[in-house]
């Protein structure tokens, strides 16, 4: 009788995360991972975007607003309805 497997002499190691498409897995499917490293790079482009608005000659209310809704909302709302 033959076997169907054809995968028979290969070893296989077990992942702990994957990033598939930009969204970070783990190996028990939980989006911590994902949701650790997306608020970590809002964090640090927060900071950066604040150190141009703090500038005597820095951006207006409005440029920092425009910027803030183009950067940030769009490191958030990837994956956010999965």
């Amino acid at each position: 009788m033959q076997s169907n497997s054809i995968l028979t002499n290969w070893n296989f190691s077990t992942l702990h995360k994957v990033k598939w498409l930009g969204i970070h897995f783990n190996a028990n499917l939980s989006f911590k991972e994902h949701i650790n490293i997306c608020t970590a790079k809002a964090t640090s482009a927060f900071y950066y975007m604040a150190r141009l608005a703090n500038n005597k000659r820095g951006l207006s209310p409005t440029a920092f607003r425009q910027l803030y809704i183009a950067y940030m909302t769009s490191i958030y709302d990837y994956a956010l309805l999965v």
